[in-house]
């Protein structure tokens, strides 16, 4: 490939695709730095997570897309956060709000007695 069919392919691709790729080789390199402090190969990697070596050879290529369900158990089975998720983006405590409903029932017919008057107040999150 010549230098300006390889700008040119650069210059095609998408934000969004050279963004998932460069995130996705970072995650890799940390995984992989993971596994040479745990002195581990790919075939210790399968082992803990149960899985065979071609999938984690696949998982680490970069290219495979991983469930967050899988960096999870990554995490787990390196003993490491590989994702970090700042405390700002926790959800917020939700605020309860009050509502008063007031009917009248005529329950006569059922009972076989006088029409009564019910009052009612219920309270739920509409949040």
């Amino acid at each position: 490939m010549e230098k300006e069919d390889f700008l040119r392919l650069v210059n095609n691709t998408s934000h969004f695709s050279k963004k998932f790729v460069s995130k996705s080789y970072s995650l890799m390199r940390r995984i992989r730095k993971q596994m040479e402090e745990k002195d581990w190969e790919q075939k210790d990697l399968a082992k803990a997570l149960g899985k065979s070596e071609p999938e984690i050879s696949k998982w680490l290529s970069g290219f495979h897309n991983l469930t967050f369900k899988s960096i999870m158990k990554l995490e787990e089975a390196l003993g490491c956060d590989l994702i970090e998720i700042s405390k700002v983006d926790e959800p917020r405590p939700r605020k309860e709000r009050k509502y008063a409903i007031s009917s009248h029932f005529d329950v006569s017919k059922s009972l076989e007695s006088t029409s009564l008057p019910l009052n009612i107040e219920y309270s739920y999150d509409l949040n």
